[in-house]
């Protein structure tokens, strides 16, 4: 992934599919970022809904 202002973008969209099911399986999503002063950070997310929440807005995008 590479940063873009306060967001973070896969290099390229061929990895999408790819990168959701993945989100879709795991538990928790951890992101390991480096500031640009050099200050290492470790952030975790909880995956629990995610599945739920991707099923439905593909419901709703059809």
């Amino acid at each position: 992934m590479i940063p873009r202002g306060n967001y973070a973008w896969l290099r390229s969209t061929e990895h999408e599919a790819e990168f959701s099911r993945a989100l879709e399986k795991g538990r928790i999503a951890i992101v390991e970022a480096t500031s640009r002063r050099g200050n290492k950070a470790i952030y975790s997310f909880p995956l629990k809904s995610f599945t739920a929440l991707v099923k439905k807005a593909r419901q709703g995008c059809r």
